[in-house]
This record gives structure tokens, sequence and C-alpha cells, in this order.
């Protein structure tokens, strides 16, 4: 039986029609499913997430593979997935996903409702699976990859790809779902990866990025200093660091800088030094060596 003629069966046993105001879209291409799924290299003891099970249709594909934390919000739909999943590996909450704290699981493979997808995101960043495989509208996707200079680059994009090598691995059309959703979708892989040079505070660094990204098309320096108050407050910066930033690369703006550069940045502020330009060392005889002078902060 075709997916789309599943659908329809399980819409008049169970009484219910996609909800507009929940971003309801249905998957109902099996190939779409198998990629996914196989794109999740799944092991039996992988626990997985699933952020709105929908119909089930992908659910009973991840149980054969694993276990699965799932969420469903819609009460309609949570009975239908009661009812018509195996319920041996399945932890089923009928509750919104964002409101979830304490959750413990490896990968996050789902179909995510569209217009809850920066928040979904900017959750699954704070509980950091090695792993996410989830289908995005393609101009959300285009973000979460942008690199700097490209007019999609944002706060979002640099957090991603902190966490994250962030890649676009296949385009979905809207024929794929039930009802047609107005653009067409990517499957986006997200695997986690080991920083060398982190942070000195995650938490303050997310509002040091997302802040100064408020002023992106500004030079650096004035996006700094039309932040000075947010970020002493919310980013442990001092105010006094920030009026003395200068940035020595003149005309930067803000959305030209790569996520290292957003990290050595925040660390070098949040350490009260700034960015140091270096000075040559001054020439001397062989084998004597002149006191290092303290470069001007930037």
């Amino acid at each position: 039986m075709s997916l789309f003629l599943e659908l329809n069966n399980l819409m008049v046993k169970y009484q219910f029609r996609p909800e507009k105001r929940l971003g309801q879209h249905f998957i109902v291409n099996e190939g779409i499913i198998e990629k996914i799924v196989n794109a999740a290299d799944l092991k039996s003891g992988d626990r997985v997430l699933e952020i709105g099970a929908g119909t089930g249709f992908l659910t009973r594909k991840l149980l054969e593979k694993s276990k699965v934390l799932a969420f469903e919000k819609d009460e309609r739909l949570c009975e239908l997935l009661l009812k018509e999943l195996e319920q041996e590996n399945l932890e089923l909450h009928c509750s919104d996903y964002l409101t979830e704290t304490g959750l413990k699981y490896d990968k996050a493979v789902s179909f995510p409702p569209y217009f809850l997808s920066k928040k979904i995101t900017m959750k699954l960043l704070e509980e950091k699976p090695e792993l996410c495989v989830l289908v995005f509208q393609r101009e959300f996707a285009e973000k979460l990859q942008a690199m700097p200079g490209f007019e999609e680059y944002s706060a979002l994009s640099v957090l991603a790809q902190y966490y994250y090598n962030v890649e676009a691995t296949a385009h979905i059309n809207a024929k794929r779902f039930f009802p047609k959703p107005k653009s067409d979708s990517s499957l986006v892989m997200m695997r986690a990866i080991k920083r060398r040079k982190k942070a000195a505070d995650e938490q303050g660094f997310a509002c040091f990025v997302d802040e100064v990204f408020r002023h992106k098309n500004k030079n650096l320096s004035n996006a700094l200093q039309d932040s000075k108050e947010f970020l002493s407050k919310r980013a442990s910066i001092n105010a006094s660091v920030l009026e003395k930033f200068k940035d020595n690369e003149s005309g930067r703006k803000v959305f030209m800088l790569d996520v290292e550069e957003f990290v050595e940045l925040y660390n070098s502020l949040r350490s009260g030094e700034g960015k140091k330009k270096k000075e040559k060392k001054p020439a001397g005889k062989k084998g004597t060596a002149r006191p290092r002078t303290k470069g001007k902060a930037r």
C-alpha cells in the first residue's frame, strides 16, 4: 500500500485532517524515509529522538533499527501512534518537545514542523546529540550551512557550525508531502565536531553572536559599541573593554567573520584583553632581548 493511500485510510479511521496551525505536512514517499534512516546509520544501542512523529511513517522505520524517543503534541495523532505502532522500544511523549528538559538520546532524526525550525535547532544545539538528520525547508537549510559573506549567513549559521559539520545532502520536492508545502525541502546532516579552540563560556558565546549579528552589516567596531550594554550584562564582557576595542582590519563587516574568528574575538574580549595587534620584534644585537610591550587592543 502506498503511503498516500495509507495516510488517507488513517485520516478516515482517526477522523483528522492536517492542521495548518501545527505546520503538519506528512511525508508520503517511502524512498525519502529510507534515505533518512540510512543516513542516520542507526545501531541497536542508539536512542533516537523524533520531533513531531505525526502518523508514524518514519517512526516505525526507526523502530526497526533502534529505540525511539518520540514527541507528538497533537492528541489525535498521539492516539494513532499508541494504537498503530509497536510500543516495546518506543517512548512516546504526547507533549511539546520544546518544553521538555533533561532528555537523553544519541541522535535526532525527524521531520520537524517548519515554522518551529529555528527554535528546535537551537534546542538541539543545547542538547548536542552526536548526529542530527533533519528535513527542513530549503531556505532554512541554506541558512544553516551558509558561509561568511553570503546573505543567508547569520548567528544561526555560526552557532550551528560551531558545534556541527552542517551539510544539505539531498533535495526533496514539495510533492513528496501531503499537503504540499509552499517550498521544497532539504535533508540536512549535522555531525558533531571536536573543536580545538572552544568558547570560554558557550552560553555567553551564543548571546554574543546573536547580539552582534543584530548589526551584521556594520563594521565590527561599531557593532560592538552598539551592543555594549547588552554584552556587558549577558555575555560577561566588561563594557570598558568594548569601548577600547578597535578593529585593525578597517571596514570589516560582522557578516564577514567566520566561526573561528568569532570564538577568538569572544574569548579575547571576555578575558579583558581584546584582540591584540601583533608587533614585530625590534631589531637588536644577536643574543640580546628587549622587553616585550603590549600591543593596542582592537
